[in-house]
């Protein structure tokens, strides 16, 4: 069950045991996963008429794709799925629109989940480095997801039922609960060719360039005659050379 993998939240405390006992009898039934950047599961109450038990499963992204188009693209280039994102600033909004009932039980996760027990990494006032505890790395900081900031910002707005997806979507999936999809398969996303593209163009150009740059300098006699057989090679060595990337290959001088 999602209950069994979720640390219960309500206002700035834990439920007790019974509450938990409770979800975690609520055995779920199917789990559509749907990874943007926060995916929020939400559990209804049981059915009574049946009394089985029932989840709606809603994604409200915490974060959107970012409002400036330079910003996107920045992000497309470097093969960021939807280019850079910024927080939803409707988010509790776009929240409450979906979920209107603030007492129902509601099981918020991302893709990485973070951990609610780990402490955050902080700054020593007196060395200014970053002390970074036991379970963190100076590269993950497993303190903050963005599921977590959803959490506190949904307590701010007055659910009182939340509980976080531990290990988030990725752990759910890897661990064999019910879900769609293969989570170690790569799913194309039209939103990362330009990224590739991109990135090709810019390998190419290194290599031609620094190519050129050696022959220049070491085979000068070869020089001329590569870049008159060859225009398209001389064209991307003239393109990067003119440009901001040049300095790379100064080396050679």
């Amino acid at each position: 069950a999602a209950a069994a993998a979720a640390d219960p939240l309500v206002g700035g405390g834990r439920h007790g045991a019974g509450a938990a006992e409770e979800v975690q009898r609520r055995r779920l039934l199917l789990l559509v996963v749907v990874v943007v950047v926060v995916v929020v599961v939400v559990s209804s109450s049981a059915s009574s008429s049946s009394g089985s038990s029932s989840l709606v499963v809603h994604n409200v992204p915490y974060f959107v794709p970012h409002r400036s188009v330079a910003k996107r693209w920045q992000g497309y280039m470097l093969c960021t799925k939807d280019g850079f994102k910024e927080r939803d600033w409707r988010f509790t909004r776009s929240f409450a629109d979906t979920f209107p009932d603030k007492s129902a039980p509601i099981i918020v996760g991302c893709k990485s989940g973070g951990d609610i027990s780990q402490d955050p990494i902080t700054v020593d006032p007196v060395t200014k480095r970053r002390v970074v505890p036991e379970g963190s790395s100076q590269y993950a900081d497993k303190s903050r997801s963005n599921s977590l900031m959803a959490v506190y910002e949904l307590q701010q707005a007055g659910y009182t039922n939340l509980y976080h997806l531990d290990g988030g979507v990725t752990k759910w999936c890897t661990d064999g609960q019910a879900h769609q999809g293969d989570p170690h398969r790569f799913y194309f996303h039209p939103t990362i060719l330009p990224g590739i593209l991109f990135q090709l163009v810019m390998v190419e150009g290194v290599v031609v360039r620094s190519n050129m740059a050696y022959v220049k300098k070491f085979h000068p006699e070869n020089f001329a005659i590569i870049e008159g057989n060859n225009q398209l090679y001389g064209a991307i060595n003239d393109a990067i050379a003119n440009s901001p990337f040049n300095w790379m290959f100064d080396y050679y001088n």
